[in-house]
């Protein structure tokens, strides 16, 4: 379960087993929840799938986040996929 990306108190991260599906990513709020993440697509288009336990304004940041680094998180995912270590993105603001 490679995290991604960190902002604030927002993690990005992804299951090994998902990438056969379409491309998304989980999110959370803190370091707790994951069974009820957030599921936001990142293929054929941004946007929220399952809510999970974040709010609408999180939600909503967790998309420009996504937005605004998904060059990045695509060269991750890549790497992730051929076996190379990936580094959690620190994000510090939008």
């Amino acid at each position: 379960m490679p995290k991604i990306i960190i902002y604030r108190f927002l993690q990005f991260f992804f299951y090994s087993y998902d990438l056969q599906e379409r491309l998304h990513l989980h999110v959370i709020r803190g370091k707790k929840g994951y069974q009820r993440a957030a599921k936001i697509w990142i293929e054929n288009g941004i946007e929220a799938f399952e809510q999970g336990e974040l709010t609408n304004s999180e939600i909503n940041t967790a998309l420009e986040v996504i937005k605004g680094n998904l060059p990045q998180i695509l060269e991750h995912i890549e790497r992730f996929k051929n076996g190379e270590k990936v580094e959690i993105l620190n994000i510090y603001s939008l």
